[in-house]
């Protein structure tokens, strides 16, 4: 006798129901996974660009500065990427002489980076001009996924740690 092989129609029936239901409930814990991963990695982007910043004030001998440069002149808006250049009269405006070491891109559309100077700058010594600079990441929902921020010790020290959704410039 012939016997039929494979799933019957009400099988697969409950096996696709099954499977909608266990996606339906997982999509937003993936959601927030996404964020998660989002966030750190923005904020390790900014954290690996301030190390160079001061890596390269070392190697060269020379004042580097750090910013979101609009044309010639920083501004405070980090989350549209950053520029890295060395700054040779330490006035904090790309001009004249000024060698641009690296930019990166733009940081993620739906976040955001709040920032307490314009600019960050590296002496030859390694040292950061001013006071404690603090760069806030906050993604786009800082109530369900923890912020990040980087904090640069006027001794160059590059920390990064994590933030409150508090410190998050609120819409």
């Amino acid at each position: 006798m012939f016997k039929v092989k494979g799933f019957t129609l009400l099988e697969l029936m409950v096996t696709i129901a099954v499977a909608a239901i266990l996606l339906v409930i997982g999509a937003p814990s993936l959601n927030n996974l996404y964020q998660s991963v989002r966030t750190d990695m923005g904020a390790k982007k900014l954290h690996q660009t301030i190390a160079y910043a001061r890596g390269q004030a070392v190697s060269l001998g020379q004042n580097v500065t750090v910013c979101h440069r609009k044309e010639a002149n920083c501004t405070n808006d980090w989350s549209k990427g950053l520029t890295v250049f060395v700054d040779q009269n330490g006035n904090n405006i790309f001009d004249g002489d000024d060698m641009e070491l690296t930019h990166t891109e733009n940081f993620n559309e739906h976040d955001s980076i709040s920032t307490n100077q314009t600019f960050i700058q590296f002496q030859a010594d390694g040292m950061a001009f001013g006071t404690q600079a603090t760069a806030i990441y906050c993604p786009e929902n800082s109530t369900s996924v923890t912020p990040k921020k980087v904090v640069v010790a006027p001794t160059g020290r590059i920390k990064m740690e994590d933030a409150t959704s508090a410190e998050c410039p609120q819409d």
